[in-house]
């Protein structure tokens, strides 16, 4: 009975951390994405970014993904070892969450038996 009023006042601290990620990043990022933009063609040029830009008008979100994209392509140029960290780093970040659930649901198994 104590491990299900343990586990609730755990469980608030997380459900109020997802909600205000949703409120204060998920939700303003998704707003200023769809914002149309626009960049000047000529001076982007005279600064280097020929294979950056395809277009002068667009929305914010996919500027920064192209922007992106080529930045990390310049660092794997630039710092191969870094870059072959930073992507391990990414892999395992994104099989972290997956596995600390299987492991909890394990152990509410075998605090039960």
């Amino acid at each position: 009975m104590i491990y299900k009023f343990v586990l609730l006042l755990s469980l608030l601290p997380l459900a109020a951390a997802l909600g205000a990620r949703w409120w204060f990043a998920l939700r303003v990022l998704r707003g200023e994405g769809r914002r149309p933009c626009r960049c000047d063609l000529e001076r982007w040029f005279a600064r280097g970014g020929e294979d950056v830009i395809q277009r002068g008008e667009s929305t914010a979100l996919e500027f920064g993904s192209q922007l992106r994209d080529r930045a990390l392509e310049t660092w794997k140029l630039e710092d191969p070892k870094a870059a072959a960290s930073r992507e391990n780093t990414r892999r395992f970040g994104m099989a972290v969450p997956p596995l600390s659930i299987l492991i909890a649901m394990f152990a509410v198994l075998v605090g039960k038996i």
